[in-house]
């Protein structure tokens, strides 16, 4: 069939019988004459056109010449853009819009400075990562009734969650209905057009005092440390953002036994929360730990330099401390006392996923593992893909809406992992391969024979009988 750019055959064969015959100003055909005749005609042929615009020339006046100008040639020029077919016009259109489009992107100021990177080969998909749909069994609690309960604590038969509009919920685990316990920010804070994170607050990691288990402390993504006294539905803040220690992106959590030492990570000291896209596309290491003594107040970075540090867990010797960097597919392990006081070590690299919050399971043996971005062999991920285009994550970063990019770095697989807590083994995984029930985890925690999958943004808290 014909397209823009190709004649039919019909065309094709008018084309033919329009073409001119190359006749000499003899009579003769070019294709019948030989080399020498040839040039010979040639020469008269160019002698005689010469001669013929000499007179034409002479004969023309200005007023002619302007008639010929504005009739028949600026007609033939207007003649040709209008036989131009409807697709040739839709074409040309198209480049104009495409030409348009890069210039854009030249020109906008970057919202980010990429970083190139690149990644281990893909986990494959064997042992204990062998695919299952172990995870596809996990059944969805609270639809609607919360948003994004990223992290959540057990006490008897409830159990507390924060959400994406600032507040602290209790749900009775039988029941599985949610009450409004505590909220950080105004009471007009809702999900709306007018919604201010940055007023309202994000509750993100959640965990209770090791001595008073009354006590909840919560790490803020924007109002810091807070603690939360749930028998009077009370609140304070123990670092906010006039704090010197400063407080950008603050994560996750957790404390020490004697609860004298908090450990925080915060994920990024450039991007805030609702920036968190910029900083996952620019692949920057600003992340750090925190570390706050409870009894003199002062708090002081500990490590820095982390690919978004997220989930927070002390390893069961008491002297050491587990840190996910979601963006390095790692966990690490930072010693703060005992003969290895000031070191770090890797306790787990090149996980089939993204980690987020990480969680003791209730035996102290394992660790539970949370996360988006699976990456196991076989599976098409994004960070790979990214990795070394950093012109391909700066266009997203200009043109793309963070929403947008969330869902597409998430992917369509849902994946949860248990590591050995004294190596860092993975010895068990839960796998969705379609992403028909969880395609993301922010915190799994096991409970009364039950696993609990948090999310970040989803309208659902889930539950798996183990």
């Amino acid at each position: 069939k014909p397209n823009c750019f190709q004649a039919s055959k019909s065309e094709l064969r008018d084309r033919r019988a329009k073409k001119p015959s190359f006749i000499t100003p003899g009579g003769s055909r070019l294709s019948d004459l030989d080399d020498d005749d040839l040039v010979e005609s040639l020469r008269s042929t160019a002698g005689a056109l010469a001669s013929r615009g000499g007179r034409n020339k002479k004969a023309s006046s200005p007023d002619n010449r302007q008639k010929k100008k504005g009739g028949k040639e600026d007609s033939g020029r207007v003649g040709v853009l209008f036989k131009l077919t409807v697709c040739q016009h839709f074409m040309l259109l198209f480049a104009m819009l495409a030409f348009g489009f890069v210039a854009m992107l030249l020109f906008m100021p970057n919202p980010i400075d990429p970083v190139a990177y690149q990644l281990p080969p893909q986990p494959p998909a064997v042992g204990p990562l062998a695919a299952n749909d172990r995870l596809a069994a996990a059944r969805k609690l609270l639809v609607g009734a919360v948003r994004g309960p990223e992290s959540f604590v057990f006490v008897g038969e409830h159990l507390f969650t924060g959400t994406l509009d600032g507040r602290i919920v209790r749900v009775h685990l039988a029941s599985e209905q949610p009450e409004l316990w505590v909220r950080f920010g105004p009471a007009n804070c809702s999900l709306q057009k007018s919604f201010s994170p940055i007023r309202c607050g994000r509750p993100l990691g959640l965990r209770r005092h090791p001595s008073n288990r009354s006590r909840l402390l919560v790490a803020d993504a924007y109002l810091g440390l807070i603690d939360v006294n749930l028998d009077k539905r009370q609140f304070q803040s123990i670092i906010d953002r006039s704090n010197p220690i400063g407080v950008t992106f603050f994560d996750d959590l957790d404390i020490t036994p004697d609860g004298e030492l908090v450990f925080i990570s915060e994920a990024s000291t450039r991007y805030p929360l609702h920036q968190l896209m910029h900083q996952m596309l620019e692949g920057s290491s600003n992340g750090r730990l925190i570390m706050l003594n409870m009894t003199s107040g002062h708090a002081a970075t500990v490590l820095e330099g982390l690919s978004f540090p997220n989930g927070v867990q002390l390893h069961p010797d008491g002297q050491s401390v587990l840190v996910a960097e979601t963006s390095g597919f790692k966990i690490i392990r930072y010693y703060f006392a005992g003969p290895m006081a000031g070191q770090t070590r890797t306790f787990a690299d090149n996980l089939p996923l993204g980690p987020d919050n990480i969680r003791l399971s209730s035996d102290g043996k394992h660790l539970w593992v949370s996360g988006s971005l699976a990456r196991l062999a076989g599976l098409r991920s994004s960070a790979d893909l990214m990795g070394q285009r950093t012109w391909l994550r700066l266009a997203a970063a200009k043109i793309l809406p963070g929403p947008l990019l969330h869902n597409m770095a998430a992917g369509h697989y849902g994946l949860v992992l248990r590591l050995a807590i004294n190596d860092g083994r993975i010895v068990d995984s839960l796998h969705d391969t379609q992403g028909k029930q969880i395609t993301h985890s922010s915190e799994v925690q096991d409970y009364n024979g039950r696993l609990f999958i948090g999310t970040y943004y989803g309208p659902y808290l889930a539950t798996l009988d183990l």
